[in-house]
């Protein structure tokens, strides 16, 4: 009797310390986030400036987009600007951004800020030259040293986009910066005046997720190699939207005097 009691005593602890052993070489779950990456790479932002009433949009100027978007998708960010404030797709920040990126007509075709546009005459624009040059100004700023850049996630609870991001400086950088996250929806539907019916229209421009058109000012370091994670952008969006086709692009301003001038972009994951 004792050395059944014995051996199972035995046994008992055996698995007591097989169980305690399986424990301890479980995995363990690490559920923070993982630190931001910021690539050094510039990634410069291309924008036509459309109306959804604007004819010459819908005819030339919708082939010469897509023609444009074919040649710079890889390297550029690119996003419809209805800038006019009787255009569907309108918000405060393309209204502004018309003005700001120097519209001066429907359509115009700008790179990081810059309207690109050629026209031969006040009444008159050039689409090839235009093309040409537009392609010209995104392959050069890819091709540019970096100065800063960003990154960033995005995460939807319901219909509220939360967008975590952090800024790098790759070189020791000076003066007033600004960083947004725009909101940027695909083949969001609309008439199109030159085209017939509904149509989807290329990665609108849904606006700032800030109150400010160009985000806010960013008080993080600027030394060379330094990164800093920038407060959290939030935005509750129409239930309109279709969330699978909305993108967010990140971008870095600098302000001199009441000018914002482009510095950077980058698509959030």
């Amino acid at each position: 009797m004792k050395k059944i009691k014995l051996l199972s005593l035995v046994l008992a602890s055996a698995l007591l310390l097989t169980n305690c052993k399986k424990k301890e070489d479980a995995p363990k779950t690490n559920t923070g986030d993982s630190a931001l990456v910021v690539a050094e790479v510039n990634t410069p932002i291309y924008g036509k400036l459309t109306a959804t009433w604007c004819g010459p949009c819908g005819a030339w100027g919708w082939t010469l987009h897509d023609e444009i978007i074919a040649a710079v998708e890889s390297k550029a960010i690119h996003m419809g600007i209805y800038g006019s404030s009787t255009s569907n797709f309108t918000n405060s920040t393309v209204n502004l951004w018309f003005t700001d990126f120097g519209g001066q007509s429907y359509p115009n075709f700008t790179v990081n800020g810059v309207n690109k546009t050629v026209f031969p005459s006040p009444s008159s624009i050039n689409p090839t030259q235009t093309k040409i040059d537009a392609i010209a100004a995104v392959d050069a700023f890819a091709a540019a040293p970096v100065e800063m850049s960003a990154a960033g996630k995005a995460t939807w609870d319901g219909q509220k986009l939360t967008v975590k991001a952090a800024v790098k400086a790759f070189k020791a950088q000076t003066g007033d910066f600004y960083v947004g996250a725009y909101m940027i929806e695909d083949k969001a539907k609309s008439i199109q005046a030159s085209q017939t019916g509904t149509v989807e229209h290329h990665n609108v421009c849904r606006g700032s997720m800030s109150a400010g058109v160009y985000g806010m000012p960013y008080t993080g370091a600027v030394t060379a190699g330094s990164q800093t994670n920038v407060t959290d952008f939030t935005f509750t969006a129409p239930s309109t939207w279709e969330k699978a086709n909305v993108k967010v692009a990140i971008m870095i301003w600098k302000k001199v005097g009441s000018k914002f001038t482009f510095v950077n972009a980058a698509r959030v994951n």
